[in-house]
């Protein structure tokens, strides 16, 4: 959260950001420490797990941002978009609805700690298969990141009622950069699939950037981040105004009908 926040010559945690909140609805300015550590939420042992790629993911990051990402630091993008909902402090919740609905006994608070990390060797073969794209929004627009780090697309698009080519999930690392990942279907997608290439980056066409921003309040648990100047942008994030896409698609210069194809 610390890259959405001013100054930056200030520590990533002690920047001022701005944060919208679903309950209770309010808007505000705080600083990363103050909406972003759970204190007591894992075990020394899976803070440690987590520590192995947090330091280099701020990195990594800003290479990703400026098109200079470093032979071998695919690794650290594929581990955090891996580890993202098994972070989660609802991940109990989760774990336990997918039991409940496979008729399997649900598990306890001390198959936690154990349940994230088997998620995240779960996730990280299936992420390995996708395809990845960089994406930059248009000059003067920025993204926001939610407390979940992702949004979700599905197979239906809810407000055109076409279907999506693929499955896919865009994460957020920075206002001005984020990737998104998604199937490969080899009937759809021409180019040849090349794992871990994080080589395209697209910028997006007018509307694309809202229209991400809206699905990553949507998927929020509890808030979401923005940069100082995005205040009212947040706010007013879910006002009932018509997002109006660009007609020729969502990336600059390429003529594709939906974010995945």
């Amino acid at each position: 959260m610390g890259r959405w926040g001013e100054p930056p010559a200030k520590a990533a945690r002690e920047r001022s950001i701005a944060v919208r909140m679903k309950k209770p609805p309010k808007t505000f300015l705080t600083t990363p420490e103050n909406v972003g550590k759970e204190n007591n939420l894992y075990p020394p042992w899976v803070e440690k797990l987590w520590n192995l790629y947090e330091g280099d993911l701020i990195r990594v990051a800003g290479d990703l941002d400026a098109g200079a990402l470093q032979q071998g630091d695919e690794r650290y993008l594929l581990l955090h978009v891996s580890a993202l909902k098994p972070r989660k402090a609802s991940f109990l919740d989760d774990l336990n609805d997918y039991q409940a609905s496979h008729n399997l006994l649900p598990f306890a608070e001390t198959n936690l700690p154990i349940e994230r990390v088997n998620a995240v060797l779960r996730t990280l073969p299936y992420a390995k298969t996708w395809r990845w794209r960089v994406l930059l929004p248009p000059q003067g627009e920025r993204f926001i990141i939610s407390d979940r780090g992702l949004c979700e697309f599905g197979d239906l698009d809810r407000r055109t009622g076409k279907p999506w080519p693929s499955h896919g999930a865009f994460f957020p690392l920075g206002p001005a950069v984020g990737v998104l990942g998604f199937r490969h279907e080899p009937s759809l997608h021409r180019r040849v699939l090349r794992r871990l290439d994080f080589s395209e980056r697209l910028t997006l066409n007018r509307g694309y950037t809202a229209l991400l921003n809206l699905r990553l309040w949507e998927d929020a648990e509890r808030f979401v981040v923005a940069h100082l100047r995005d205040r009212a942008l947040i706010e007013n994030i879910d006002n009932g105004a018509q997002i109006r896409l660009d007609p020729d698609g969502p990336y600059r210069f390429r003529r594709f009908s939906f974010l995945g194809d």
